[in-house]
């Protein structure tokens, strides 16, 4: 038994646990280009359930909130 607060070794790690998490950074990026990114993310395996995409907006682009 491990530690509190003593992270795991990849041996001990229960794989299909696991998240990632995607950081998609962008400034003035076409909204296509952005659907294609997503799309693509989400024909992965682990996109339903060990996956999470982040969309990371420039507050100081025009429009950044609705895009």
């Amino acid at each position: 038994m491990k530690a509190e607060g003593v992270p795991l070794g990849p041996e001990e790690l229960i794989w299909d646990e696991v998240v990632h998490f995607v950081i998609l950074p962008n400034y003035k990026e076409d909204i296509d280009i952005l659907r294609e990114a997503i799309d693509t993310l989400a024909i992965s395996t682990l996109a339903r359930g060990n996956m999470g995409i982040v969309l990371a907006m420039e507050a100081r682009e025009a429009g950044s909130k609705e895009k």
